[in-house]
């Protein structure tokens, strides 16, 4: 049987060099509170929900305790959490957490792996979604990477950080 290049293939879509200068400007902590903060500017009540549930997993729960998810990496996290929101079909959360699953070392070809997990257990229509919000962050995140290569340093660096990147993603699933 012959081979074809699938060019649609959605682990393609981000080139390894474009992962890693993305990764040169994640902050894990920078991510977290730019999460929480846009979650409270949307709806500014919540502030109390949500500063509870960051600090019952995040912060420590007494003298000489680890905060609860103390031993959960971000990769373990986001493995879980990525076929947990494409079960829901929750794109723009999907979509936070393939940018962030990304930045805290998965590769495209895992998360593809997480979003088929999805749709064996949820039904092919959750894999068919969620590859498609894959599809929709990946793509502008490699023309975000070809952009800054036409930058100066400085510029390019600022380009590539957790700020403007995830603003950018907000807005295109908006």
């Amino acid at each position: 049987m012959a081979s074809t290049k699938n060019t649609d293939d959605v682990t393609k879509l981000v080139s390894r060099r474009a992962i890693r200068a993305l990764r040169k400007g994640y902050d894990a902590g920078q991510m977290a509170a730019m999460a929480t903060a846009v979650l409270v500017r949307e709806f500014p009540a919540s502030e109390a929900y949500v500063t509870a549930i960051h600090d019952s997993l995040f912060m420590p729960h007494g003298e000489g305790q680890a905060p609860l998810l103390d031993e959960l990496s971000g990769r373990e996290r986001e493995t879980a959490l990525i076929p947990l929101l494409a079960s829901q079909r929750a794109e723009m959360e999907l979509a936070v957490h393939v940018y962030w699953g990304l930045m805290e070392g998965l590769n495209p070809d895992e998360i593809a792996g997480l979003l088929m997990v999805s749709g064996v257990y949820a039904g092919i229509g959750t894999q068919t979604v969620g590859l498609k919000v894959m599809s929709r962050v990946l793509v502008p995140l490699q023309q975000r990477y070809l952009e800054s290569r036409e930058m100066s340093d400085e510029d390019a660096a600022a380009h590539l950080q957790v700020g403007p990147v995830l603003m950018a993603m907000l807005a295109e699933f908006r």
